[in-house]
């Protein structure tokens, strides 16, 4: 077995790192997916961000580095390295396969000059676990879902897409117990808050930017002007505008990743994305993206981005993006934002953002443990 090297772990035939994922994490994904998330992100580089392990031939530990920029208190850009989870192969855990993997990839972002390195987890798994006793410090995801088939969702997807509480077991069986009647939105949506609640504390949003969601304070509740907006799909044209509303949306925001037109451009290109923007006299004024990705047997309609001028335009955003997976047939739509959308969603807290220091942690740990982020599921690749 080799060390951990830099190099993209594709190969012509079996033992690819695709393979790897779809070994280690059943379902993780179709290709379409592992090329928008691995091989088509904005400066991906095979030959600096892919960490991988190889034995006989084939790949089995990966971990992938993707630099970002992140604007924090008063407009500065600082390059940071986020980190997508370490994967191992069954065949060769408690190997000692994982810790390499997150060291030598720190190392890297370390002499990199990223000042800390992000990854994304969930509360109660075992990497969190283990950044956990690393140090690592964490922030909660304000993460929503909104069930579109809830019936099968409880009753053949439930441990996919909920952590194993003993309430989701008890909801289970009220979804088998309505035999063939349809869980009403409304209560499958309570019903997995409650059971889920409490979990993790820490909330990553504050009261103060909830107010600020979605607009300027005193536009919260719509206006007028509001009639006259018009929602069609997303041209390439558009790129421009919406670019600028997602700066714009950066800027108010203490802390966030930044955007500019390569992002635009890589969501609104995966392959099974769809994008929506409003517009005001013909001018964009809003946005929304949302893709679809198939995990095994389930279909979660991921919304990427959403940015409108008032949150009644952006209600009417995120309803469309929903409207829109529904007829794709997806089982699901996940948002982050700091409100639940509805009271057909689900508010779960188990989606962590972790951190490490590589230097200053006087300096950045206010900044990431008291500020207000702005993340959105395109950040949570």
């Amino acid at each position: 077995m080799t060390g951990a090297k830099r190099g993209s772990g594709r190969t012509d035939g079996g033992g690819s790192l695709y393979d790897l994922l779809n070994t280690a994490f059943e379902g993780w994904g179709d290709e379409a997916y592992f090329r928008f998330k691995y091989e088509e992100f904005p400066g991906y580089d095979p030959d600096e961000h892919d960490f991988v392990v190889e034995a006989d031939d084939r790949v089995v530990a990966a971990r992938r580095v993707f630099a970002k920029r992140l604007r924090t208190p008063g407009g500065e850009s600082h390059p940071v390295h986020v980190q997508g989870g370490a994967v191992v192969h069954p065949d060769h855990r408690e190997q000692g396969l994982f810790t390499r993997l997150v060291e030598e990839s720190k190392a890297y972002s370390r002499a990199s000059g990223s000042p800390v390195v992000m990854t994304y987890n969930r509360h109660g798994k075992v990497s969190t676990d283990a950044h956990l006793r690393r140090g690592w410090e964490y922030r909660t995801l304000p993460l929503h879902i909104r069930p579109l088939s809830p019936k099968r969702l409880v009753m053949d997807h439930g441990s996919d897409v909920l952590p194993s509480y003993p309430g989701v077991d008890a909801l289970a069986a009220v979804g088998g117990a309505v035999a063939g009647a349809v869980l009403p939105d409304w209560l499958f949506g309570r019903g997995t808050e409650l059971v889920t609640s409490g979990t993790v504390s820490r909330p990553i949003a504050s009261a103060s930017r909830a107010a600020r969601a979605n607009g300027e304070e005193g536009e919260r509740e719509g206006s007028r002007s509001d009639e006259d907006v018009t929602i069609r799909p997303y041209r390439p044209s558009d790129v421009e505008d919406v670019r600028d509303r997602l700066a714009a949306e950066v800027d108010r925001a203490e802390v966030a990743f930044e955007r500019d037109r390569e992002h635009v451009e890589h969501m609104v290109n995966y392959d099974h994305a769809t994008a929506l923007v409003a517009t005001r006299e013909g001018t964009v004024v809003g946005f929304v993206c949302t893709g679809l990705i198939y995990q095994d047997g389930l279909t979660e309609a991921r919304v990427f981005d959403l940015v409108g001028p008032t949150a009644a335009v952006g209600e009417r955003l995120l309803d469309r993006a929903c409207a829109n997976a529904s007829d794709r047939g997806a089982d699901v739509v996940t948002v982050l934002r700091d409100e639940r959308p509805g009271p057909e969603w689900a508010s779960l807290r188990t989606d962590l953002v972790m951190w490490d220091y590589l230097g200053d942690r006087e300096r950045w740990h206010p900044i990431l443990s008291e500020g207000e982020w702005r993340i959105t599921g395109y950040d949570v690749l």
